[in-house]
């Protein structure tokens, strides 16, 4: 996960951050699944995330941001998608989720295993955007193990037969929620 800023916030362009120092920060959310997550994600170090503005939809919270009314985060493989008067901000220890893929056993649709190929590559991009973080390391923040190669033996699985598997969000695939 990511925050995003308008392109002349004070902090636009600096490094990674801790959520500590958007304490006092306006934010904008569009549902209350990425609400709980900054709530919670802020809780857990100390502070309080103010939550003042609702969007109906994504387009409509970076607006809001894009104006100045506020920041948001959202999922780092959106970041490349991101309108030119916004920017992103890299979290120090950001907020993870999970993306779940449910395939059926038998014959599944001939274009499950390039959208989920797809998946995969734009976690990978995600993961490059992290601006060189070492703590966000799939390495140093899964104890050695090479989280994108073990998602992918995971859609190899779920390719091959399996009746639900899971793929994971880009943030646990590079060791920061993006």
């Amino acid at each position: 996960m990511v925050v995003v800023l308008p392109a002349g916030h004070h902090l636009a362009g600096s490094g990674p951050a801790r959520i500590k120092a958007l304490a006092s920060e306006t934010w904008a959310e569009d549902n209350e699944g990425s609400a709980a997550l900054l709530r919670q994600h802020a809780a857990r170090a100390g502070v309080i995330a103010r939550i003042d503005l609702n969007a109906a939809d994504l387009p409509g919270k970076i607006a809001l941001v894009a104006t100045g009314h506020a920041i948001a985060l959202i999922p780092g493989v959106l970041a490349t998608t991101l309108r030119p008067d916004v920017t992103t901000l890299a979290l120090v220890n950001p907020p993870t989720r999970g993306i779940y893929s449910v395939l059926p056993r038998h014959d599944p649709h001939p274009s499950a295993p390039l959208l989920l190929q797809q998946i995969m590559m734009s976690f990978r991009l995600s993961s490059l955007l992290d601006g060189g973080n070492p703590s966000s390391s799939p390495r140093s923040r899964l104890g050695g193990v090479d989280a994108v190669e073990e998602a992918e033996d995971g859609l190899r699985q779920l390719l091959g037969g399996l009746h639900r598997g899971v793929v994971a969000d880009a943030v646990e695939l590079d060791g920061t929620d993006r």
